[in-house]
C-alpha cells in the first residue's frame, strides 16, 4: 500500500508499535508549520475462514481489557513477510486450520485518517481443514466459534470499532452484505 505520509517526512520516533514522522508543511498564509503522522510498524491481515459452510470466528480478550469481542482470525505481517503468507500463518496459529484455497478480497485503511498509515488485507480461506490445535502466544486468549453468515455479520457489527471504517461500511450496507455473502459462496 502506498503511504499517506509525504515523501519528505522524517522518522522522529520508533516505538514498539508506532513510528512517528514529522515534515514541514507550507500553510495557506505562506508560513511553514511542522506536521506529524503515524505509521503502524506492522500492517495486518484478517481472514474469513470457511469450514463446512460455516465461518470461523474468534472470540478474543486482550491483556488489560475487560471485554471480550468477536473478530476474524488475523494479526500482524512480520518484516519481509508477504500478506498472504502472514494470513496462512495467523490462521494456523490462532485456529489450527489450514486452507489451500485463498482469495484476497481487498486491503482497507484501518483508521481512515489522512496522516496515519495502518492497513489490513482481507482474505477468504475456503475449504478449511483442522490440522492441529491452536498455538497462541502469551498475549492471546482466543475461543473458536463456527457461525452462519448472519451471525458473522451480527458479531462483526457489534464490534465494528475493531475493523476500521472501510470494513464497517460493508456490514452497514445491505447491498454490500449480500455481495459479500455471494462472494463467499454461502
Amino acid at each position: 500500500m502506498k503511504s499517506k505520509l509525504p515523501e519528505n517526512a522524517k522518522l522522529t520516533f520508533k516505538g514498539e508499535i508506532w513510528e512517528v514522522y514529522q515534515w514541514p508543511q507550507k500553510m495557506f498564509d505562506g508560513t511553514t508549520a511542522t506536521f506529524e503522522g503515524l505509521k503502524h510498524r506492522k500492517n495486518g491481515v484478517k481472514i474469513i475462514a470457511i469450514h463446512q459452510g460455516k465461518i470461523i470466528m474468534t472470540k478474543e480478550k486482550r491483556p488489560g481489557e475487560q471485554k471480550t469481542y468477536y473478530t476474524m482470525p488475523g494479526g500482524g505481517i512480520e518484516e519481509n513477510e508477504l500478506p498472504l503468507d502472514a494470513a496462512k500463518r495467523e490462521l494456523l496459529e490462532e485456529t489450527g486450520v489450514r486452507s489451500d484455497t485463498w482469495e484476497e478480497l481487498y486491503a482497507f485503511d484501518v483508521l481512515n485518517y489522512p496522516r496515519i498509515d495502518f492497513y489490513t488485507y482481507l482474505y477468504v480461506a475456503r475449504n478449511c481443514t483442522k490440522v492441529s490445535e491452536p498455538k497462541l502466544d502469551g498475549g492471546e486468549e482466543i475461543a473458536i466459534e463456527e457461525v452462519d453468515f448472519d451471525t458473522f455479520v451480527k458479531n462483526l457489527y457489534s464490534n465494528k470499532e475493531r475493523f476500521g471504517m472501510a470494513f464497517s461500511q460493508i456490514i452497514e450496507n445491505t447491498e454490500k452484505i449480500n455481495a459479500l455473502k455471494n462472494k463467499l459462496e454461502l
